[in-house]
């Protein structure tokens, strides 16, 4: 639930920063189709344990990239709950695996 409601908060602040950029906001069934994304995938984290990998990558006003984040964690879980163990991060290609780890501790 805690994993769902900051998905939320991401998707809203992701709408209300287009905004005061002056950019469109994003297309309402874009945003429905991620919300279900999200769903399957926090189902999916309370069932089954995996590992996964992301790279987000942070736009500037002219829509290149201004920031990098590159993680691989393993979402373990026992069939109520999950946690996600960070394996490795990096910031822009510096290493921020232990702040993250950090941020990530229950």
């Amino acid at each position: 639930m805690h994993r769902s409601c900051i998905a939320v908060a991401a998707l809203l602040s992701a709408v209300a920063y287009a905004r005061a950029a002056g950019a469109q906001p994003p297309d309402p069934v874009v945003l429905e189709r991620l919300s279900h994304n999200a769903q399957a995938f926090e189902d999916m984290a309370r069932r089954a344990s995996f590992t996964f990998e992301l790279m987000v990558q942070k736009l500037d006003g002219d829509g290149k990239v201004d920031e990098t984040k590159k993680k691989r964690a393993r979402m373990e879980s026992d069939g109520h709950a999950a946690r996600q163990v960070v394996l490795q991060c990096t910031l822009d290609g510096k290493d921020t695996t232990a702040e993250e780890q950090e941020w990530r501790r229950p």
